[in-house]
């Protein structure tokens, strides 16, 4: 049996080397699958029983990793079935490119300006937590959804710790995990502690619905919600919230379906408020699908933004957000609205089928776009004015019911090899 289990993606076979070495000659015992032939069945079954006999998994991050199904599987391993602590290293990417959903609240070794340091960092926090003595202080720790003592359920019916989700929230310690089971949750919920809140079922059948104030809002450093509908139904009356209210820290949405029928389904605003949406649908708002101001930042990838009553995107006051692989679209507005001197990067969206333009840009806004498709909308694909400003790169602008797109007096866009 090897001490440690050793995660990387082939593409990394420079650093993984170094990594396995440095390890070894402090006395560690470290698995790799290096001899073996990748993609048979002895490699597949010789890396879950590795990971199954190992004390704990040191994974080599980077954007190739976060891409490989084989890395991500691996990790889902030692995190859900044998709930080994794991040691993270980034020798490449960034906090947005190179780190798992998974381990978006776990420290790691920076290896990317001095990768002897941070070897010695990893050593000394595996060397620490092998002999009983790692502590918070401690480079790097185990994550938080492993140390957590214990899962907890919450079921409107049936056996299960919690009756509801807000009271789940308010008595368990940090980093627990709490399981959602299908069922309507009629309340409010404040994120004031690091949780990860996780449905199990149908995504549609476990619903979260408020309809006195925002259904979740973040006030902790870190959260996470996974699976489930959260739903904002005030019925027309005075009260003027939005679905999830981000005022800081990241919160992690993933795989969530979120409207509204007050304001926004998601706003995100003031300096330290940088959540991560992945593969959510957000529709139907009163007002935008996501609203992002007050330099509030934060990255969206992979979601379905539609059917909204204003602009489905709003960016405002130096917020900076980045979208990618994200489609916008059937708005009773524009696709994107950027103004007021916010930002934020567009890369690989579909922007389409909104009731006026694709992208606005007014009032110094100055987004850069880039490989976006911009089609179908009933007025300009691009529409700039009142001093806007942009970068709009190798994107397509065919199809628009108007002109490609429409710049007026004192604006500037600079434009690469865009299709009209």
């Amino acid at each position: 049996m090897a001490d440690i289990f050793l995660s990387y993606s082939r593409k990394d076979n420079d650093f993984m080397p170094r990594t396995r070495d440095y390890l070894s000659a402090a006395g560690l015992s470290v698995w790799t699958d290096e001899n073996l032939t990748p993609g048979t069945p002895a490699w597949t079954r010789a890396i879950e029983k590795a990971i199954r006999e190992a004390k704990l998994f040191v994974i080599i991050l980077s954007p190739d990793a976060k891409n490989s199904d084989w890395v991500e599987r691996e990790l889902a391993v030692a995190q859900d079935s044998c709930r080994i602590p794991i040691f993270p290293i980034l020798v490449r990417g960034d906090e947005h490119t190179a780190i798992p959903l998974r381990l978006a609240a776990t420290q790691f070794a920076d290896a990317r300006r001095d990768p002897d340091r941070a070897l010695a960092r990893l050593t000394k926090s595996v060397n620490n937590y092998l002999s009983g003595t790692i502590t918070d202080t401690q480079p790097i720790y185990i994550a938080p959804f492993i140390t957590a003592a214990k899962n907890v359920v919450v079921a409107k019916t049936g056996d299960a710790d919690y009756r509801t989700i807000g009271e789940a929230v308010k008595e368990v310690a940090e980093n627990t995990i709490i399981i959602v089971r299908e069922g309507l949750y009629q309340e409010s919920i404040t994120l004031s502690k690091s949780v990860i809140i996780k449905g199990e079922g149908k995504r549609e059948a476990i619903i979260l619905e408020s309809n006195k104030s925002s259904c979740v809002k973040m006030a902790a450093d870190h959260a996470e919600i996974q699976g489930i509908t959260i739903r904002l139904r005030v019925n027309n009356s005075l009260a003027k919230h939005h679905a999830v209210d981000i005022p800081q820290g990241k919160l992690i949405l993933e795989n969530c379906e979120i409207t509204s029928d007050s304001l926004s389904c998601v706003a995100i605003h003031g300096k330290g408020a940088n959540p991560i949406l992945r593969k959510c649908v957000i529709h139907d708002s009163k007002q935008c699908g996501i609203l992002i101001y007050e330099q509030g930042t934060g990255l969206i990838e992979n979601c379905d933004i539609y059917s909204h009553t204003a602009t489905a995107i709003e960016i405002r006051e130096d917020a900076n957000p980045t979208f990618r692989r994200c489609k916008i679209h059937h708005s009773k507005a524009g696709g994107v609205l950027v103004r007021d001197n916010g930002t934020g990067t567009f890369e690989d969206c579909d922007i389409f089928s909104n009731a006026t333009h694709g992208f606005i840009i007014r009032v110094g806004g100055n987004p850069t776009v880039r490989r976006c498709t911009i089609s179908r909308n009933a007025f300009y694909g691009i529409y700039v004015h009142d001093k806007g400003r942009g970068v709009f790169e190798n994107c397509d602008l065919r199809g628009n019911a108007g002109k490609p797109w429409m710049i007026s007096d004192w604006c500037v866009v600079r434009k690469r090899d865009n299709t009209e």
